[in-house]
């Protein structure tokens, strides 16, 4: 097989802002080369080779330039569930770190392929399907276990052989996917559950200086340490997710405007009055307790810190001017909280918040989270020991079957049950395979 080069919508990096001091590439938190797998690794320097190599747009037009895997986020991003959708494009947010992940500016397939406004949704799936010629009638879009068992070597022999585009669908994980890729190349780091997705993360991605700069005032505002800051104090995140379906199971909760029912609470807010006003607070001091009962075993000899956070921004706002006392902080909301699937043609920057959100959890010493995967996702890419430290405060039984990272549960009593809910897998070591990036 032919070797390849990953890239992602359009754009150049962008220089840091001087003057709040995001941490620099060296920051071994934040790049920690040593805590990646040995191939990944040695993918990312052949990767930065080959962009020295071939240049600007030489690398798609170069007959001696090697295959080009193009990831693009076409509807849904599995991750940040539709608070981050269709993104537009996705360097108003977040840059290339130490790997240069983006397609050329004078790309031909910019205009074909991506959405570049927040205000055009462009399915470029669909867009894709139109170039039959590409395919040879073999769209590998929706893959079934038939797929990884009859048809991927056929559709990966294709590929890197001839003229023809391999397609394939990733949302969230696949599991038939990773135990082919594990198999195959003996590697014993499933990387999407275990420490190493946090340094693959800050090794792709910094704010772009935009965000830089949002962060910067939110930290202020929250009076929390630059990120920098190894003695920083220890804080807790809390997330309360009211709209998710899964987060408000038999409760009367009406969307705003009154339509759509679970769906359109997720999409347009709650009403926040009557029996859902009730609902959501009593969410809010319930993850408030359980961070309180972990801070007391964990962390009792600092002063208690909590950063809430949530998808109902009268929540923000009601928490933040009744809860000051037990701790907790929240930023002013200064509008509605943006969904970025629903293109509604407001600027990139009025959907920082949702960045902004994640990034302070990504700091956070503790992850108090509830439904969906937006906090699992902060827990993540944590680079302050807060893998270890997350607490369900929450149920969501259809999702904690997919999740393998562990955390406590605190039931409704405010008792955390100290049993893993999940775990991580823990698989024998194996031989790393042998380089194929020379």
């Amino acid at each position: 097989m032919s070797s390849t080069l990953v890239a992602v919508s359009h754009g150049d990096a962008s220089r840091s802002p001087s003057g709040w001091g995001w941490p620099t590439r060296q920051d071994s938190r934040y790049a920690d080369s040593s805590a990646l797998p040995t191939w990944l690794s040695e993918y990312f320097d052949w990767h930065n080779r080959m962009r020295h190599k071939y240049p600007g747009d030489k690398i798609l037009t170069d007959p001696k330039a090697p295959g080009v895997i193009i990831k693009n986020c076409a509807y849904k991003c599995g991750g940040l569930h539709d608070r981050l959708g269709h993104l537009a494009p996705i360097e108003h947010f977040l840059v290339p770190n130490k790997v240069d992940w983006t397609l050329p500016r004078s790309s031909f397939l910019d205009d074909r392929l991506f959405s570049n406004t927040t205000k055009v949704h462009i399915h470029c799936d669909r867009a894709v399907e139109e170039w039959t010629m590409l395919f040879d009638g073999y769209v590998e879009y929706i893959q079934g276990d038939a797929f990884f068992t009859e048809h991927v070597d056929i559709a990966i022999d294709r590929a890197t052989k001839g003229d023809l585009i391999l397609r394939y669908k990733v949302l969230g994980d696949d599991f038939k996917l990773k135990q082919r890729l594990m198999e195959r190349h003996n590697e014993s780091d499933p990387i999407s559950w275990s420490d190493s997705f946090s340094s693959a993360f800050w090794t792709l991605f910094k704010p772009s200086e935009g965000l830089q700069r949002a962060l910067g005032d939110a930290f202020k505002e929250l009076q929390l340490s630059i990120p920098a800051d190894y003695n920083a104090p220890p804080f807790y995140a809390l997330h309360v997710r009211v709209r998710h379906p899964r987060g408000h199971v038999g409760v009367a909760i009406e969307a705003k405007g009154g339509a759509g029912g679970a769906r359109g609470v997720d999409k347009f807010g709650l009403e926040f009055r009557d029996e859902a006003k009730t609902f959501a607070v009593g969410v809010a001091e319930h993850a408030l307790q359980c961070a309180r009962k972990m801070h007391l075993q964990k962390h009792s000899f600092f002063s208690e810190t909590y950063i809430f956070y949530a998808d109902s921004e009268e929540l923000v706002d009601y928490v933040g001017q009744n809860y000051q006392s037990k701790g907790i902080r929240v930023q002013n909301m200064t509008g509605t909280v943006l969904h970025i699937d629903r293109q509604h043609g407001h600027p990139p920057d009025s959907y920082y918040s949702a960045f902004i959100d994640l990034f302070v959890a990504a700091h956070a010493d503790c992850i108090v989270f509830g439904a969906g995967n937006y906090a699992l996702l902060a827990g993540k890419i944590n680079v302050r020991g807060a893998r270890k430290c997350m607490i369900r405060h929450h149920p969501d039984d259809a999702h904690d079957r997919i999740v393998h990272i562990q955390f406590l549960e605190c039931n409704n009593n405010d008792d955390l049950d100290i049993s893993p809910k999940a775990f991580d897998r823990q698989l024998p070591p194996l031989p790393l395979f042998e380089s194929k990036f020379k």
